[in-house]
């Protein structure tokens, strides 16, 4: 796997998708339940807090919102932009010691996933919801 991670720490095969919805069209059970769990437990161990995990966050989540409320068009390369920034703040963060390697990976695993359109991009942001949601606070 490309980017600057230590191969100490690896993300799950069952927390990493090729897609986040069912062949009906509807999201996984995993990405609510079992996989944001064991993220979630993965994440807490590696001592990632809910704070740190929420500020790169909210960069997916803004575009999401304005995704679903806005009734321009918004162009799937701004998407993908917003997703490419996301994993470099990733890398950021992890040379600052403010994120855990394993949450890069994480993004850094997820990146053909998220970027194919709009739809996985919002998949994805409801996985990152589950997880952030099962996350100690301080």
């Amino acid at each position: 796997m490309p980017g600057p991670y230590p191969p100490s720490a690896d993300v799950p095969k069952e927390c990493i998708f090729t897609t986040f919805y069912t062949s009906s069209g509807y999201l996984r059970r995993e990405i609510f339940i079992e996989a944001a769990e064991k993220m979630s437990r993965l994440l807490t161990n590696e001592r990632m807090t809910q704070s740190s995990f929420r500020s790169l966050f909210n960069m997916l989540k803004t575009v999401e919102q304005r995704i679903k409320k806005e009734r321009e068009e918004i162009h799937d390369d701004e998407v993908r932009q917003t997703y490419y920034k996301f994993v470099e703040q990733c890398d950021y963060q992890v040379n600052r010691r403010i994120i855990t390697h394993l949450f890069a990976k994480f993004a850094r695993y997820h990146l053909d996933t998220v970027t194919k359109n709009k739809r996985e991009f919002s998949g994805f942001v409801e996985y990152l919801t589950a997880i952030m949601a099962r996350m100690k606070t301080k």
